[in-house]
C-alpha cells in the first residue's frame, strides 16, 4: 500500500502545474494590470455642491444629507438630494429652494 500511495504522489507532482514555475523570477505585471480602454461619452458637464446646504435641522432629521448641482453637456441643471436611503433630483431651483422629490416625466 505504501509504495503504490508513494507512486500516486510521484505521479501528482509530475502533473502539478507548478512544477515548471521559477519562484524567484521577477513576475510580469500584464496580470494584474488591467488592458486600456476607452472611456464612456461625458453625459455631465459638472457636479457641485449646491448653495442650499447644509441642510435645515428638520430635513436633517428626516435623512438628508447634502444637496448636490448637477449640470448636463446640454445645459440642464439639477437639484439632487443625497438622503441616507439614496439619492433624488428635488423641486429646487438657483432661487427657490424646495427639498421635495421632484415628479417623474409624463413618458416614463
Amino acid at each position: 500500500v505504501a509504495r503504490q500511495a508513494q507512486k500516486i504522489s510521484g505521479a501528482a507532482q509530475d502533473a502539478s502545474p507548478l512544477k515548471d514555475y521559477d519562484f524567484q523570477s521577477v513576475p510580469s505585471l500584464n496580470n494584474l494590470v488591467p488592458d486600456f480602454f476607452e472611456p464612456g461619452p461625458k453625459t455631465v458637464k459638472s457636479v457641485a455642491l449646491s448653495s442650499w446646504n447644509p441642510p435645515p435641522c428638520h430635513l436633517r432629521q428626516r435623512g438628508h444629507l447634502l444637496y448636490m448641482v448637477v449640470t448636463t453637456n446640454e445645459g440642464e441643471q439639477f437639484q439632487i438630494t443625497s438622503h441616507v436611503s439614496g439619492f433624488f433630483v428635488n423641486k429646487s431651483s438657483n432661487a427657490k429652494f424646495d427639498p421635495y422629490p421632484r415628479a417623474s416625466p409624463k413618458g416614463y
